[in-house]
C-alpha cells in the first residue's frame, strides 16, 4: 500500500504555544491543535477494472467497462482507494471521468454507484456482494462525475476498513438485445494522467 498524498495542510484556528509554556495535560496551556490534512487517497490498481457477467474479473486496465456487450454479457466497474493514514473524515470527494462509449448505455437504465466492502482486489463476487449503501449516488448522463462520498469514506474509517471500494453499474444488467451499450470509464492506470479517477479526502490526522 503506499502512503496518501499530501494536497494540503492547515491548523485549526488555536495558538500553539512552545514546550516551555505547558500542556493543556497539566494545565498549563491550551489543549493539543488538531492538524486537518487533505490527501489524495492513492489507487489500488488490483482492486480496480470490471466484472464480466459476475464470473470474469479485468483488472490492472486503461478503463474501467460499465454496461453490456453483444452478448448481452453485463460489465460492472469496481473502484478501489488506500485509507492507509487517513483518520477522521471531514469532507471526500470522489472524481471520475468518462471515457469512450457504444451504443446506448441509457437503455440500461440508471447509472449507480453503490459502495461496498472490498479487499484491495478485484473478484467477481464484487459484481454484487459485500454491499454497505446500494444505490448510494445516481450518476447523470455526463463526461466527468465529482461525487460527495464523506459519509461512506468516514463509515469505511470508522469500521477500521483499510479500503474504500465503490461500484458502477447500470440499473439493468443488460437489456438482452445482443447488441453492446457500454461507458468505458478512465482508470487509475490510463496514460490519462489528469483523468484518472482520484479520490480526495480532508480528515484530521491520526
Amino acid at each position: 500500500m503506499f502512503a496518501p498524498r499530501l494536497v494540503a495542510l492547515a491548523l485549526a484556528p488555536t495558538l500553539l504555544l512552545c514546550a516551555c509554556g505547558g500542556s493543556g495535560a497539566d494545565g498549563g496551556g491550551p489543549p493539543p491543535v488538531a492538524v486537518s490534512i487533505t490527501v489524495e487517497a492513492p489507487s489500488i490498481p488490483e482492486g480496480e477494472g470490471y466484472v464480466i457477467d459476475a464470473a470474469g474479473v479485468v483488472d490492472d486496465t486503461a478503463n474501467v467497462t460499465l454496461g453490456d456487450n453483444g452478448n448481452d454479457e453485463a460489465f460492472v466497474g469496481v473502484l478501489c482507494f488506500d485509507l492507509t493514514g487517513i483518520g477522521d473524515v471531514t469532507d471526500a470527494e470522489l472524481v471520475v471521468h468518462r471515457g469512450a462509449l457504444l451504443g446506448n448505455p441509457l437503455s440500461l437504465g440508471t447509472l449507480y454507484l453503490d459502495h461496498i466492502e472490498g479487499d484491495g482486489v478485484l473478484d467477481p463476487t464484487n459484481a454484487f456482494d459485500g454491499t454497505l449503501v446500494a444505490d448510494a449516488l445516481v450518476l447523470a448522463d455526463q463526461p466527468s462525475w465529482a461525487l460527495d462520498v464523506t459519509a461512506l469514506v468516514a463509515a469505511d474509517v470508522v469500521a477500521g476498513r483499510a479500503t474504500s471500494t465503490f461500484r458502477l453499474r447500470f440499473a439493468l444488467p443488460t437489456n438482452g438485445d445482443a447488441t453492446a451499450d457500454f461507458y468505458r470509464i478512465i482508470s487509475s492506470t490510463s496514460a490519462f494522467i489528469d483523468s484518472r479517477p482520484a479520490l480526495t479526502v480532508t480528515h484530521v490526522a491520526p
